[in-house]
Order: C-alpha cells, then sequence, then structure tokens
C-alpha cells in the first residue's frame, strides 16, 4: 500500500517493523488510520484498493469509498452472499486483517450455509 505516515512527529514507513502496541490509536484515527489487527491501514490505503472505481462487489455488496470512514472505525464489512442450497441471501462478517486480505484480493471463504 505503500505511504509513510506521522504520528506524535514519528514517521512510519511501510518497509518498517514497528509493534502496534506503541502507536498511538487516537493519533493513528487523527491521521485517518487504523490498526487492524497487526497491520496500520490508512484512508488512502482503503481508496487504493479501489483502482480509480467508487466501489467494488463483494458477494451481492457493493462497498464504496463512501463507506472508508466507517471501515476505519468498525474494522469490519458485511457482506451479503447467496447460499448455495437455498438460494437465499445470507450475511458474512470480515474484519481485521482478514478484511484487509480481501480487499488487497484475497479469497474470502464464506460460513457454509444451512
Amino acid at each position: 500500500m505503500g505511504h509513510c505516515i506521522k504520528v506524535d512527529g514519528q514517521e512510519y514507513c511501510p518497509h518498517e517493523s514497528i509493534s502496534v502496541n506503541d502507536v498511538d490509536e487516537e493519533e493513528l484515527a487523527h491521521q485517518r488510520c487504523s490498526v487492524f489487527d497487526d497491520v496500520i491501514i490508512c484512508q488512502h490505503d482503503l481508496r487504493a484498493t479501489f483502482q480509480g472505481g467508487q466501489c467494488l462487489l463483494a458477494g451481492q455488496s457493493y462497498v464504496c469509498e463512501d463507506d472508508i470512514p466507517r471501515i476505519l472505525d468498525e474494522k469490519c464489512i458485511e457482506i451479503n452472499y447467496e447460499g448455495l442450497l437455498d438460494k437465499h441471501l445470507l450475511l458474512a462478517s470480515i474484519c481485521g486483517r482478514e478484511l484487509i486480505d480481501f480487499l488487497n484480493g484475497e479469497p474470502f471463504i464464506v460460513p457454509a450455509s444451512e
């Protein structure tokens, strides 16, 4: 994702390893960033996942740039997907590092439908 950010006068860059426990989450929020399990993601990082578009289709749900502030706050998205057996729409939550991996193109395995 690739941009350095400044927190409390300290610059953090993607190629550096730091403990997320050492970072002030209030300052990160001010920088429009958030800790997702073991990675710091900022608003510009999430925007980059849209690759110039305004929305991504995830299952039967759209995730749009307007959702970015909520994603940074909640660290989760909910998607609807079609059940294999009954064809009803089901709901799945994708959170934390799993969400970041998903937004970067990794598959998300939805729970088995009943």
